[in-house]
Formats: C-alpha cells, sequence, structure tokens
C-alpha cells in the first residue's frame, strides 16, 4: 500500500534548449500588450494572405537558453522554472511598459515518452506539463496482453 503523505505531487518543470514556449501577456490596459502578443498566421504562397486562424507565437529556446521576446530582446529562460521565469518577464515588464501584467507560459511541445510492451511505443506530445501513468499508456494503447509484470 502507497502511503499518500508521503508521495509529493508537486513538481517543477525546468525550461530547457528547444522547448517551444507560448507566452502570453496580458493586463487591464490592452493597447500596452498588445506588441508582447504577436499573432502567427501562415501566409498563402499564391496569394499572398494569410490563411486559416491566427495562433499565438511561440518562443523557441535556443542553445543559449534564451528566447528572443518582442520589445525586450534576448531574455535568458534556460535552467529557470515555469514560476521564474513568469517572475523574469514581470519584473521587465513593470512599470516600464505595462502596470500589473499577467503572464501565463505554456510548453507547446512538451512530450513524454512510452517504452515497453505497449501497443504504440514512442514519443507524445501532450498539451499541458502533468500526465497520469494511465493516461500516457492510453495514448501508447494500452499495455498488451504479452506484457509481464517482475
Amino acid at each position: 500500500m502507497i502511503d499518500q503523505e508521503k508521495v509529493s505531487n508537486s513538481f517543477k518543470t525546468i525550461i530547457k534548449p528547444d522547448d517551444l514556449l507560448q507566452i502570453t501577456i496580458t493586463a487591464l490596459d490592452i493597447e500596452a500588450v498588445r506588441p508582447f502578443n504577436l499573432a502567427a498566421v501562415n501566409l498563402s504562397s499564391t496569394s499572398n494572405t494569410a490563411v486559416g486562424q491566427a495562433q499565438q507565437q511561440t518562443y523557441l529556446v535556443d542553445t543559449n537558453g534564451e528566447i528572443d521576446f518582442p520589445v525586450l530582446g534576448k531574455i535568458k529562460v534556460g535552467g529557470l522554472t515555469r514560476d521564474e521565469t513568469i517572475n523574469l518577464l514581470k519584473s521587465k515588464l513593470s512599470p516600464e511598459y505595462i502596470k500589473d501584467p499577467n503572464v501565463n507560459i505554456r510548453i507547446a511541445n512538451y512530450k513524454i515518452s512510452v517504452l515497453g510492451d505497449v501497443n504504440r511505443p514512442g514519443s507524445y506530445n501532450i498539451p499541458n506539463e502533468r500526465i497520469t501513468i494511465l493516461d500516457a499508456l492510453a495514448l501508447a494503447g494500452d499495455v498488451r496482453i504479452s506484457a509481464t509484470t517482475k
């Protein structure tokens, strides 16, 4: 039996090179946050027009652990937790650019790997930073009947 008091459900995701960060800045002054929330759109090569829905811009963490953020420029986020990155961005934005900014960060390419005797072993992108072992097994098509426990 597992002693639930000894199990820690808290964890901290560390941002690393090749992470794609989706960063949204909000505040009461909508015009003040506009330069920090760039939309990414696809351009049609034939008509030179935007196609599809606008998506939030993602920022690739480079090999130096930096992102190139609008207006602020290069910011070192590699090695920081999500909360530390939020606090860093807030300190760079307020009060010079935005009064009381709200910063939301999501890792857009967060992935897990499921290995072993499952129907579809491999890597899977997941929409958030938490997944249960049962959800991971469901993504991989469940455990095969031939799997054994030791």
